[in-house]
């Protein structure tokens, strides 16, 4: 009877030891069976046993079966420890975990902290809120997982708020879905529209979907079909990398490093560095410093923004700032369409890089091939230095000793270059060799303000002058962009990536302007260059009598819209008093272009101006 007691006592022992193991509601964790995390409470144990390193849990596979709510919980990463990460599977099922909250100064920030040789999918991870304040040498912060290794995270997506700031011995590194890729990881088919506020007193490293890719012992590390459209600004006292997609991309021991694939940003990106030290600030639409791998069919609408302001004599300011990239090596079959700017001031030397594809660029066996650009690209400096450097190109602003650049396209507005020492083209700013079938729009207005350029031919670094009416009847661009490379093309419009042709900018004839029926010789717009004062004239002049006098022309103006080079519509001027004569006051704009759109009963003219 005894023996009989005893084993019904080992029976319930254990079963209720069973009953604690069976946390979830659901499965045994096998990929056939994986466990079911239906509510927050199946969450919360996940978490506790991976962040215990329990080698029964945290290899397992994983389902998520409802959306959950993390509203009023302030979470602790799953596998927050690099000594316990997670290993398993997770699939989210195309569920979303919403709410999550983060305030902390662990160094490793996310949904996931540390992944290694892990999967984890199909999940969005919305309403963020993430506040990190790390003093530890490093920081990672990502909305999905902060650290990736060996690892792939897809078909993920993040929504909401990330502000991290750290004092740290070395770097931070954030991104809207990963903060970082290590070795043979890859972040495939994921988007974020978070706003992302990275700050440092050392490096920064922040993209819109992972801040910082590198590839270990010869191994690849990917980032492709993923896109980002929230907002991304990054400062720190050393080095900055902002990128639209990926903030930083390395490796030279992989054949193909850390490659950004059909990718995309439509984010504004700033960069800003202050520091006595010696460092640099990169910015870039897709990437911001490409130092590995490949960027290919990938672009960005976008304004880039860099900045670095040193305040001592110790050090020199450099600022990279490209639409695609702000510092890049294999560039492919890319586009960007918004203005780049690169400002650097210093009491030493500060020298500033833009272009409309890449600040800089160059390196054995690199090409940059089949990009164009339509923004305006701008290099300017500042500061007590007796000597300045800017280097200002539609393509690339400074081109190295090695590396080629062909078949790009400068469709670019401006090129504004200040510093004491310039080096600016419609291509290439700077450039050693290697440049080839390259072509740059001819009414592309030079940093003097005219359209004189004295370096022309698809080998030099203004490219062979192309005009409105080549850019119009040709949408391959002369053969360029093709469908064999993944473009779509259409005559009247410009080459795009996805399935979508990209409609033309408003200096290249565009804003939905129709075909011209309005003769420009019909209308003077003067003086310009103007400091404020425009005045537009409708007619013709005639000699009547020994004196000149203005009759008032064919066509009624209707309107009269003035537009930035973003295309952007800054005023409308409409019920106009006169047709032979009209003033207009742009003095509270900046310096910068403008055009100005005249609208007639029948048609639309469109003039250029420059606002000192």
């Amino acid at each position: 009877m005894k023996k009989i007691y005893t084993n019904i006592a080992l029976t319930l022992l254990l079963a209720i030891s069973m009953k604690g193991f069976a946390q979830f509601s659901g499965g045994t964790g096998t990929a056939e069976d994986p466990y079911i995390i239906s509510t927050v409470e199946d969450l919360s144990q996940f978490a506790t046993y991976v962040n215990a390193n329990n080698t029964d849990f945290n290899k397992k596979c994983y389902e998520l079966s409802n959306d959950i709510n993390l509203a009023g919980i302030d979470w602790t990463p799953i596998g927050y420890d690099s000594y316990a990460p997670f290993r398993g599977v997770f699939d989210g099922n195309n569920k979303k975990i919403t709410g999550l909250t983060i305030n902390s100064t662990l160094n490793h920030i996310g949904l996931f902290g540390n992944l290694a040789a892990a999967t984890v999918k199909n999940l969005g991870v919305t309403e963020i809120n993430i506040t990190t304040a790390s003093g530890n040498d490093y920081a990672f912060v990502g909305g999905v997982a902060s650290f990736n290794r060996e690892s792939v995270v897809s078909n993920c997506y993040t929504t909401g708020t990330i502000n991290s700031s750290a004092d740290t011995h070395f770097s931070l590194s954030v991104g809207g879905v990963v903060g970082k890729n290590y070795g043979e990881s890859n972040t495939l088919n994921c988007y974020s529209t978070v706003s992302i506020t990275a700050t440092s007193t050392n490096a920064v490293y922040a993209g819109g979907v992972v801040g910082n890719c590198e590839t270990i012992y010869g191994n690849d590390c990917i980032v492709s079909d993923s896109y980002f459209s929230g907002m991304l600004s990054a400062s720190g006292e050393g080095h900055v990398h902002a990128g639209g997609v990926v903030g930083t991309s390395s490796g030279g021991y992989a054949e193909n490093g850390c490659s950004v694939l059909n990718c995309y940003s439509t984010a504004s990106i700033n960069a800003t560095q202050n520091t006595p030290d010696i460092a640099s600030v990169y910015a870039g639409g897709v990437v911001g410093n490409a130092s590995g791998g490949r960027i290919s069919k990938c672009y960005s609408t976008g304004i880039v923004n860099a900045s670095s302001e040193h305040t001592t004599s110790v050090s020199s300011a450099n600022a990279y700032a490209g639409g695609v990239a702000g510092s890049g090596g294999n560039i492919s079959n890319c586009y960007a369409t918004a203005s780049v700017t690169a400002f650097a001031t210093s009491p030493t030397s500060p020298t500033a890089y833009a272009g409309g594809i890449a600040g800089s660029y160059g390196g054995s066996d690199k090409i940059l091939s089949n990009c164009y650009a339509t923004g305006l690209v701008s290099a300017t400096t500042a500061g007590s230095a007796n000597v300045k450097y800017g280097y200002a190109g539609g393509i690339v602003g400074s081109k190295g000793a090695t590396g080629d650049i062909t078949n790009c396209a400068a469709l670019n507005p401006a090129i504004i270059c200040e510093a004491t020492k310039q080096e600016f083209g419609r291509v290439a700013g700077n450039f050693e060799t290697n440049l080839s079938y390259n072509i740059g729009f001819i009414n592309m207005l030079n940093p003097d303000g005219n359209i004189l350029w004295h370096h022309e031919g698809h080998d030099k670094y203004d490219g062979a002058g192309i005009g409105i009416s080549f850019i119009h009847e040709d949408g391959t661009l002369g053969g360029r962009f093709t469908s064999e490379n993944g473009w779509i093309t259409q005559n009247g419009k410009l080459p795009g990536l996805f399935g979508q042709t990209v409609n033309m900018p408003i200096h290249l004839g565009g804003v939905g302007v129709d075909e011209l029926q309005v003769m420009s010789s019909e209308f003077r717009v003067y003086p310009n260059p103007t400091t404020g004062e425009l005045r537009i004239e409708n007619g013709e002049w005639r000699k009547e009598n020994g004196e000149w006098r203005m009759e008032k022309g064919e066509w009624r103006i209707e309107n009269i819209e003035i537009f930035d080079v973003f295309s952007r519509k800054l005023s409308q001027i409409s019920n106009l008093k006169s047709q032979i004569s009209n003033q207009i006051d742009i003095s509270h704009l900046p310096a910068g272009i403008y055009f100005v759109k005249i609208r007639t009963e029948t048609g639309e003219v469109v003039k250029k101006v420059v606002k000192e």
